[in-house]
């Protein structure tokens, strides 16, 4: 049965026509979903004072420089949250600062499960401070995160949630050619459902008396007042799709058309800490997509009496063309990743397929002579 599919492949407009079906295959499933242009998903709640993150929404400033008005010794982040669920598959992005010139994501808000969690990058270092379970489903809160040379300070509604000893102000420099991501990371691949109504930034430090009463005065107003900070941002101060920044330095806050990844990484090689039901799926598909592809294709490059290394590299070389192209493209598609190891795991199946087909060839070969 084996040598009677492996005669059939000696046809070379049957073999061209499933190497054309074959390749057709690996291209959709390696650019579906096909959502070159994403539309950005958000949306404003009736009373104008909450913006809404869905699958691919953001919202986001220009690139702004404040490295002249920031001091570097005192600075002061306060959030108005609604969590709209529990998050365990990754740790979705809440707020980010990303520096642009040094692709770095200095400072960022996020939630794992119902957490809070602050993270902050310093030489390539990643400390975290946790604030705990506080985002529940559609409860409105205020985060306040409050840091001077003596640590930091993440105070929750008015209280004292969590602190650290550790100076974690960020460098001066890194608030050059900075901007401010709401609802997802800089590459676009970790989606926080929730909602924002206020985001700002002051230069100084803020003590527990005044953060109460700022608590108490959103808890009261639903906004924040305060024209003095550096940057304020309210949800309710916006116009069309630019939210206006009521402080006194930088841009305004934009809701883009279009949802586009800010930092794009071609064959990105970070590994998982643990192997997942979705990462042994994807290496199971990336390890037999391309085994046919390499089998046939081996097989055509046989069906002209070609020497064996032409048989090997043309297939091989092929398959590196492909898997590449794909994940070139990859980095274009807000649902999909470009790994190194899907490519290495793509040409290797390929690699498979033309030691299955040679291996048969051989064993053809020899039961004809005998």
């Amino acid at each position: 049965m084996i040598y009677k599919i492996y005669d059939l492949f000696k046809n070379k407009i049957f073999l061209l026509s499933v190497i054309t079906v074959i390749i057709l295959i690996i291209l959709y499933f390696g650019f579906r979903p096909f959502n070159f242009k994403q539309k950005n998903n958000v949306s404003i709640s009736d009373d104008g004072k909450w913006i809404y993150f869905n699958k691919f929404g953001k919202i986001e400033t220009g690139i702004m420089s404040l490295s002249e008005e920031f001091s570097g010794e005192e600075l002061s982040i306060e959030l108005l949250l609604k969590g709209e669920g529990s998050y365990s598959r990754y740790v979705s992005r809440i707020v980010t600062f990303f520096n642009q010139k040094a692709e770095d994501e200095f400072l960022y808000f996020a939630q794992w499960k119902n957490d809070l969690l602050v993270f902050f990058t310093r030489n390539g270092k990643i400390i975290r401070l946790n604030a705990g379970k506080i985002l529940l489903d559609g409860n409105p809160i205020n985060v306040t995160l409050s840091m001077n040379n003596s640590g930091s300070f993440i105070y929750v509604n008015g209280e004292l949630v969590c602190k650290s000893d550790i100076n974690l102000i960020p460098e001066r420099k890194t608030l050059d050619e900075f901007k401010i991501i709401a609802g997802n990371s800089p590459r676009g691949k970790h989606q926080w459902y929730g909602a924002i109504g206020s985001i700002s930034i002051d230069n100084r430090y803020y003590l527990q008396e005044e953060i109460q009463n700022n608590y108490l005065s959103w808890n009261r107003d639903g906004i924040i007042k305060d024209s003095n900070r550096l940057l304020l941002y309210n949800i309710k101060s916006r116009t069309g799709s630019v939210i206006h920044n009521e402080g006194q330095s930088g841009f305004g806050l934009f809701i883009p058309d279009r949802f586009i990844s800010e930092k794009r990484i071609l064959f990105e090689h970070s590994v998982p800490e643990k192997l997942t039901r979705y990462g042994i799926k994807d290496i199971v598909i990336n390890i037999l997509g391309l085994i046919p592809f390499g089998f046939i294709l081996a097989a055509f490059v046989a069906s002209f009496n070609l020497k064996k290394r032409h048989i090997i590299l043309f297939p091989l070389v092929t398959g590196i063309l492909i898997s590449a192209l794909i994940e070139y493209f990859q980095i274009y598609l807000v649902t999909r990743t470009s790994s190194l190891y899907d490519f290495i795991l793509n040409v290797t199946s390929t690699l498979i397929g033309v030691i299955i087909f040679l291996y048969i060839k051989k064993i053809r070969k020899i039961s004809q002579v005998g």
